[in-house]
């Protein structure tokens, strides 16, 4: 089956010398499982081995169930899926809150009925639903509001003067009937120094109160895209069946490997290069602090208080998750402190524009820990637990 399963992507395990090993690994218990080429100790191919649900099962319990992916996030497959994750929580996960009906931010897009109907809004706490765009700015300038063109833009916001990445989140919002959508470069007034120190004091809140945040993880900036298509090499899936000696029937199928850059049993993998955006910290407050995020990368990624899953079903990060159990249940203090220590020591190997920025973006995770510890935050230290903090 293995010799199968490359010989459908063209390589003829019957040709290989002594010098190619292969290896037969899972990355985790039940899952798929995973073979690896190797030449003089260097990775050539790696295959993806597993079932799905709806055939027979497999007979040999090192390969797992996964499911086939689109190969396009921006299919209607694709957000099929997103709308039964969204229900799956709003229905079912405690910890994450409905959150349809909030107070909105100062500012947010209001999406119309159309491309030539989109305005910035000023909301005077009025009450509704929004989703958050996290996404790298990058070095090349786009559009942001600015004194000059703040009213302007209360009228209309062109089309055309928006960045790809703007577009691709406005399409979704709108595919998820969602009217209202939060960007800090069009919601946060540039070059306004009080406005600045208004509204970037709230953003903390701003991604806590949102309905979903919308990151545009694989984009480098804004001149980039949500959306990914596989090249049919990427999205190949090779079925292989057959029967057992003992005449069990099987269907297995090889691909090779989705990228989950969010998985923690990779370490490193949340600064990968396939994904710049979760190389910057305050990205990763962000992440924290959102109810819901959907990564958009080579499969759709969901993380909430209480799940994490993608496209595949191969995905096991549990940071959002972790961090939630701890503030919302009752934790120990001990048990707290060890969720910070983890939590800093991710954050400092991110990036910043300017390092001045270092406390301010993590400093709404700290507020959301001085709420259940009720001690004296430190800059990133606990009054309390100052000796252990220390240990680095």
């Amino acid at each position: 089956m293995i010799m199968a399963g490359f010989l459908g992507f063209g390589r003829d395990l019957s040709t290989l010398d002594a010098s190619y090993s292969i290896r037969l690994f899972n990355r985790r218990k039940h899952d798929s499982l995973q073979a690896m080429i190797s030449h003089k100790g260097r990775s050539i191919t790696v295959l993806e081995f597993y079932t799905v649900e709806e055939k027979t099962a497999s007979p040999w319990s090192i390969i797992g169930p996964k499911t086939h992916i689109p190969g396009d996030t921006a299919s209607d497959a694709s957000f099929d899926r997103v709308q039964e994750w969204i229900q799956d929580c709003v229905q079912h996960h405690s910890k994450c809150g409905p959150g349809p009906q909030t107070r909105l931010p100062s500012r947010v897009l209001d999406l119309g009925t159309s491309n030539n109907s989109i305005k910035l809004y000023e909301t005077e706490a009025s009450i509704g639903s929004y989703i958050c765009l996290s996404h790298c700015w990058g070095a090349i300038p786009t559009i942001v509001t600015t004194t000059e063109t703040l009213e302007a833009y209360r009228e209309n916001i062109p089309w055309v003067s928006l960045p790809a990445v703007f577009r691709n989140a406005i399409d979704i919002c709108r595919r998820l009937r969602v009217q209202y959508l939060w960007i800090d470069k069009l919601c946060i007034i540039q070059h306004d120094k009080e406005d600045w120190i208004r509204e970037g004091s709230n953003m903390a809140n701003i991604f806590e109160n949102s309905f979903l945040t919308l990151a545009a993880s694989t984009a480098a900036d804004d001149s980039g895209k949500f959306f990914v298509q596989m090249d049919l090499e990427r999205s190949k899936v090779v079925e292989l069946t057959g029967s057992t000696a003992d005449g069990k029937a099987y269907n297995i199928y090889a691909r090779l490997p989705i990228h989950h850059y969010l998985d923690d049993d990779c370490p490193g993998s949340h600064t990968t290069a396939n994904a710049p955006l979760l190389r910057r910290a305050w990205v990763f407050q962000e992440r924290l602090l959102a109810p819901r995020v959907l990564h958009f990368g080579e499969e759709l990624t969901w993380e909430c208080r209480e799940e994490s899953y993608c496209e595949c079903s191969g995905a096991s990060h549990r940071m959002k998750i972790d961090h939630a159990t701890s503030l919302l249940s009752k934790s120990s203090d001990s048990t707290l402190h060890d969720q910070w220590r983890r939590l800093v020591m991710r954050f400092t190997s991110l990036r910043l524009t300017h390092e001045t920025d270092r406390l301010p973006a993590l400093s709404g995770a700290a507020k959301q820990f001085q709420m259940r510890l009720r001690k004296r935050y430190l800059a990133g230290l606990w009054d309390d637990s100052l000796v252990e903090d220390l240990l680095w």
